[in-house]
Parts: C-alpha cells; structure tokens; sequence
C-alpha cells in the first residue's frame, strides 16, 4: 500500500513535471511547443508562465502577460497559446479557421484577416467584436508561425480601453522572436 501511495512522487522524480518556460525578469523564454522568446520592453508587462500545466502535446497555455499599468481601469492580458505542427491538418489556416468558428459561436462579430508586418516578418491577424457578460469588448488575434509551431496570441477588452492596448500589444510583438 505504501509503495502504491509513493507511485506518483517517484514518477515526478523520474519524468519530471510538464516542460514550463523560463522566466527572467522581463525576459520569457517557451520550449514545450517550440522556442517561443519574449524580450518585453522593460517593466511594462508582467510575465506569468502557463506552459507547465496540464496541457496536451499537441497544444496549449504557453504564457499571459498582463500590462502593469491601467488602462481604462483595468490591465489588459495578452494570452499565448501553442500549437504543435504535429501533421498536416495542423496548419495557419485550420487554426485561424477554428479560432474564428469559436469566437463566433461564443456570439463575436469577426473583421477580415489581414497579413500584419513585424520585425521582417508577416502574421495573419484579425479583431472581432463581443459582448462577454454584457459588456462590449474588442479582440485582436495574431497568429505567428515558427519551425516547430503556431502560436495564437489573443487580447480581449473593454471598447474603452481597446486602442491603447492595441498599441501596447503592437510595441511587444518586435519582442517577441519564434
């Protein structure tokens, strides 16, 4: 009986918990789904790792940064998540595909996806309109394509706060390398 209770420790032991990201001040650097480096501007967003957690193989959490300061009256998140390129169903546009079909059904309102430049490279992203709780929100989505997976990030918020998060989500993309 002993020995059964002490089945899940050594396995700990011996596996080790999920693959979590490393997080060094501003700097956050994701390996489980594929290498996923942020180089936030100094003091501006606070980092949480989520990629440790629970999550299958093929996708999940990676990280939320939440911006330190309010906007509006309340700190904007950006949510990462990872997306393993494990077969040929996973691509841009299936994940773009599932990622609109959802937020439609959750009752958003989608505007085009756009080809979106950053530091040399090109991401697809689009905004969307919903009213979560009631209450009117924006969405912007971009999704970034490295050699080994996607990564979806996603910010919702208020309308009132909606531009300048905007602007603060466009200053941290260049920071982000995949």
């Amino acid at each position: 009986m002993k020995m059964i209770r002490a089945l899940p420790a050594a396995l700990l032991l011996c596996f080790g918990p999920a693959a979590a990201g490393s997080l060094d001040g501003d700097r956050y650097v994701a390996e489980r789904y594929g290498r996923l480096e942020i180089a936030a501007p100094a003091g501006r967003w606070e980092i949480f790792d989520r990629e440790g957690g629970i999550a299958a193989d093929e996708g999940g959490p990676v990280v939320e940064l939440q911006l330190r300061r309010a906007v509006a009256g309340l700190r904007p998140t950006l949510r990462i998540t990872g997306v393993r390129k494990g077969d040929a169903a996973v691509s841009a546009d299936s994940i773009l595909r599932t990622s609109r079909e959802a937020f439609v059904e959750a009752g958003g309102e989608l505007g085009p996806i756009l080809a979106v430049s950053t530091g040399g490279r090109t991401q697809q992203s689009y905004e969307g309109r919903i009213a979560p709780a009631g209450q009117a929100a924006r969405s912007r989505v971009v999704l970034l394509e490295g050699p080994q997976a996607f990564f979806l990030l996603q910010m919702v918020v208020p309308i009132a706060a909606f531009d300048e998060a905007a602007r603060e989500f466009d200053q941290l993309l260049p920071a982000i390398a995949y």
